[in-house]
């Protein structure tokens, strides 16, 4: 499950349940009434590994802050805040 809390769309804030196989996704599912995402936002609920390209890109990109936990017995993150610029309101992102 995902959930991305941002200033962003109403829809693109909610907790969702992705299906992966083999590397990819399969189905998108919003947690609370189990209804596929829109397809324009979909693209935003991707796999572990399109969370850890996330964190690379934030360190590319010398975000300001990025704070990430992740799963002890996994590896996997569970928790990513980005702050990308100190500067900008309203840009940060946490999932």
């Amino acid at each position: 499950m995902q959930q991305r809390l941002c200033y962003c769309p109403t829809d693109a804030i909610v907790a969702v349940r992705i299906s992966v196989r083999d590397g990819v996704v399969t189905d998108r599912r919003k947690v609370d009434d189990n209804l596929p995402v829109s397809l324009q936002l979909a693209s935003i609920w991707g796999t572990v590994d399109d969370l850890f390209h996330l964190i690379d890109d934030a360190l590319n990109a010398q975000a300001a802050s990025l704070l990430v936990t992740y799963d002890r017995q996994y590896g996997y993150p569970t928790h990513i805040a980005i702050d990308y610029s100190t500067s900008v309101a309203d840009e940060e992102v946490t999932i």
